[in-house]
């Protein structure tokens, strides 16, 4: 076993745990603190615990096995001996389970699908994708994403970065996207999802979108023209959605209706390896409006010296600073 599979079977075997600990009646506050803070120490260990939580689930659908009920059984069967010897038969008793559902998910009988598949946008780059399910996404610079579509759902883990969704129809086949600590369930929607460093915000353009921030929290339903934004700590309320912007980079535009030159200067980095700076603290003040083409920084530059007399002056090959033309 190498040491991703090593971190992977980690994971898989302390969310059946954290499972099991989290649905008995003895479980505390400190432990519910501990399991959110175990949640956030990776992306790895919400996927393993939404597979556990789905194994759990599976789980109770063959209650009626006699694998299961044989397993049970020679649990039931050993003493107990101690107050606290509940604990290692429940997780015993939650591992033979998993261990039945587990089998029959990959049995040449089970639901499952090809193996994931990961795909990626370089930097500068904003990349259409269709879906063998003919879903259409878009990736923008520097995305990842992880695919699987299955014969009895289809999902996508956004990794990192932005992606544009336009799901197509499938009533066998549910669609939801996982990005930070939460899932994102499709009801027939063109939705983007907007994943950096585990801050996720879910814009929705049309249709329904169903958003479960955290695990065990209440779905939020967002309607066109919302976005809401969360994380591993915190979950918003529902906004309203600058939907010009939204629509304008998946077409390769920046979009900006009265933001702060810095905010329009940070996008346009994340397209560039050439990155463009303040030069002087005051610039921060100026604020801008326009359609920018993600893909000419000199474009840009020609702009902010022909509107706002400002000059770029390139500092080595990779940095362009921005000052006013009589500070020169």
């Amino acid at each position: 076993m190498n040491q991703a599979e090593s971190i992977g079977a980690t994971a898989i075997a302390q969310a059946q745990s954290w499972v099991a600990r989290l649905r008995s009646p003895e479980c505390l506050p400190g432990e519910r603190a501990a399991f959110e803070d175990w949640l956030a120490q990776s992306p790895l260990h919400v996927e393993a615990y939404l597979d556990a939580e789905s194994l759990h689930a599976l789980a109770g659908a063959l209650a009626d096995d006699p694998w299961t009920r044989a397993a049970a059984r020679q649990l039931r069967s050993q003493p107990v001996r101690g107050p606290k010897r509940w604990l290692p038969l429940t997780l015993a008793a939650m591992v033979a389970v998993f261990g039945v559902a587990l089998a029959w998910r990959t049995s040449p009988w089970s639901a499952a699908g090809p193996a994931p598949v990961q795909y990626s946008a370089a930097v500068g780059e904003v990349r259409p994708l269709l879906l063998d399910d003919g879903s259409r996404l878009v990736l923008d610079t520097g995305s990842r994403i992880r695919v699987s579509l299955g014969n009895d759902e289809r999902r996508v883990e956004v990794l990192g970065g932005r992606v544009q969704f336009d799901v197509a129809a499938d009533a066998e086949r549910p669609f939801r996207v996982l990005a930070g600590s939460g899932v994102i369930r499709d009801i027939g929607t063109v939705f983007q999802v907007d994943n950096r460093d585990g801050r996720v915000q879910v814009s929705l353009l049309a249709g329904g979108l169903e958003v479960q921030p955290q695990p065990g929290a209440r779905d939020t339903v967002l309607h066109p023209g919302q976005r809401l934004d969360y994380d591993t700590r915190a979950v918003g309320v529902p906004q309203s959605l600058d939907v010009d912007a939204a629509q304008g980079w998946p077409r390769g535009q920046l979009v900006f209706k009265e933001r702060p030159l810095e905010q329009l200067l940070a996008e346009m980095n994340r397209y560039s390896k050439v990155q463009l700076e303040l030069g002087d603290a005051s610039l921060r003040g100026i604020t801008v409006s326009g359609v920018f083409a993600v893909d000419d920084q000199q474009g840009l530059l020609e702009t902010l010296r022909q509107g706002w007399s400002l000059q770029g002056t390139a500092i080595g090959q990779d940095r362009i600073v921005l000052r006013r033309l009589h500070d020169r």
